[in-house]
């Protein structure tokens, strides 16, 4: 007899390590999902919170019909020293969505991307409006 690896031993190793990763990827992707979520949830809350200063300060909120008018370091939050950049978009590439009177405004943001159903649930589509409200789609508020 000899001694060694055999075919048969290498492609059940191979089986065995992919089968483990097929229980490790999709972890970590939903972990990975879980994060750019609530990072996303974070840029916005600090939007609507420059909002919120500017309207301490000059009574009214920026107007604006598409969140893309007030994105970037040209915005008036900006000039104004109320934040350093506003992001346009969403930690997944996403364009973030609002728009503003100047009395009151509604800033949104998209849920996961996942084709896990309970996640989506769990991780909905949010917004932030005036008083920096935050809501999640299908809670009470």
């Amino acid at each position: 007899m000899k001694k060694g690896f055999g075919i048969i031993d290498i492609l059940n190793g191979i089986l065995i390590l992919a089968l483990a990763a097929s229980f490790v990827v999709p972890v970590i992707k939903q972990k990975d999902e879980k994060a750019k979520y609530k990072e996303s949830v974070k840029m916005l809350r600090q939007v609507a919170a420059a909002m919120e200063r500017h309207y301490l300060e000059t009574g009214s909120y920026p107007v604006f019909e598409n969140f893309s008018e007030i994105a970037g370091t040209g915005s008036s939050l900006v000039s104004g020293e109320y934040i350093e950049n506003v992001p346009g978009t969403d930690a997944w590439g996403r364009p973030f969505q609002g728009k503003s009177d100047g009395k009151e405004y509604t800033l949104e943001g998209f849920s996961v991307r996942s084709s896990n159903e309970k996640m989506v649930s769990q991780y909905n589509d949010y917004k932030f409006s005036t008083g920096s409200k935050f809501n999640m789609k299908g809670q009470r508020t």
